[in-house]
């Protein structure tokens, strides 16, 4: 694919992910600012805000995971000597991305024995 055609196709992508973003910020900031005006009572807006931190970090967590074995498997991948990242390097890369979440799901679940 030629810079120009991927530039054409990644400019839009990032477009609707940016607005889509704009969109959900402004939407969690109105909810909000409506639970606290129409009179929420303290400790349910705490309950409310402390399990946002606790999805948060659980999100950060996973998205971490994630990165780090994709770029172990693009790291394997240089390793091996794959000149380009073709159906091999994909597969690759797809395995470590679901291993990740797989050992997201070991570390998070909640009924520990």
């Amino acid at each position: 694919m030629d810079p120009v055609s991927l530039k054409q196709v990644l400019v839009p992508l990032a477009l609707f992910a940016s607005v889509v973003a704009c969109f959900k910020f402004v939407f969690d900031g109105m909810v909000r600012y409506r639970l606290a005006k129409d009179g929420v009572s303290p400790e349910q807006l705490g309950a409310l805000l402390a399990g946002e931190g606790g999805l948060r970090r659980q999100s950060a967590l996973r998205w971490g995971i994630t990165l780090l074995a994709a770029g172990a498997a693009l790291g394997l991948n240089q390793a091996l000597g794959w000149q380009q990242l073709g159906a091999g390097g994909i597969g690759l890369l797809c395995a470590a991305a679901g291993l990740a979440q797989i050992v997201f799901y070991l570390i998070t679940r909640s009924d520990r024995a």
